[in-house]
Formats: structure tokens, C-alpha cells, sequence
């Protein structure tokens, strides 16, 4: 009798080790800034151009996740946080290429547009004056100015 109750408590205390060995032991906050690091990467993607590192880091980091995951399923958390971190900081590197290039992009139309307006000719032509012409001048009475149009008429 005493050795069926050991066997029972054997097998009893060995089904809690497995349901221990089950429940996760990386901290939750890796599991969801690495996804949130990858959602970001994906919206930072589809407004930037195409810029093809950036495009192998997301990939990179999507594949990390889905390993952390088998890997935490697998019950080897430490692997799995791990790669959490490294799906993050891949996503986080694949959002900086991605702004980046289009930082880049930005710079060089604007470039492009100073080019464009420092070659187009000027709006006053240079050998215009600024000075005043004769019938354009004020008369002033009581000078030779008014004396000379009095008697043109």
C-alpha cells in the first residue's frame, strides 16, 4: 500500500513539474514590444520607398518572433527572450532605413527644386533702371520745370 501512494505522489508531483515547465517565464513586455516594434516597421514601410535592407531586417525580425514563440512553446524561455529582443531591434532598425531613405528622398527633390530656381532668370531684367523717368517727375511750382510747361501750352 505505502508503495502505491509513492507511485501516485511520484506521478502526481511529476504532471505539476510539466505544467510548471509549461507557463512562460519571459516577461511579457519583450513578447509585446517586439510585435509593436514590427507593426511599426510595416506602417513606417508603406510610406517610405522601396529600400531593400530594410525590407531583409523586417523579414529578419518577423522571423524571430515566430521562433520565439516555438522556441517558448518548446519551454526554452531564455532562448526565446532572446530572440524577442533581437525581432525588436531588427523592426527598429528596419523603420530607421526605411525613414531614412525617405529623409533622403525629401533632401534630394528639395535639392533638386534650389537647383531649379537658382538657374531661372531673375524677375527684373539687370539692365533695367529704377530711376525715374522725366514725365514721371513731379512739378513742383514756381520751378524752371513749371516755367517750361507753361508755355507749351
Amino acid at each position: 500500500m505505502d508503495i502505491k501512494i509513492i507511485l501516485q505522489a511520484t506521478a502526481l508531483s511529476g504532471l505539476m513539474l510539466a505544467g510548471c515547465a509549461t507557463q512562460s517565464t519571459v516577461p511579457r513586455d519583450r513578447i509585446t514590444s517586439s510585435e509593436a516594434a514590427i507593426k511599426a516597421a510595416e506602417q513606417v514601410k508603406s510610406i517610405a520607398p522601396a529600400t531593400p535592407g530594410a525590407d531583409h531586417h523586417l523579414k529578419m525580425a518577423r522571423e524571430e518572433y515566430a521562433a520565439a514563440h516555438r522556441e517558448m512553446k518548446d519551454g526554452r524561455d531564455h532562448r526565446a527572450e532572446l530572440l524577442f529582443i533581437r525581432a525588436r531591434t531588427d523592426a527598429e532598425l528596419a523603420s530607421s532605413m526605411c525613414l531614412a531613405s525617405r529623409a533622403d528622398a525629401e533632401h534630394a527633390a528639395i535639392t533638386t527644386e534650389l537647383e531649379k530656381i537658382k538657374q531661372a532668370p531673375p524677375a527684373i531684367a539687370p539692365s533695367a533702371t529704377l530711376e525715374p523717368s522725366d514725365e514721371s517727375t513731379p512739378i513742383i511750382p514756381g520751378s524752371e520745370d513749371d516755367d517750361d510747361r507753361e508755355d507749351d501750352t
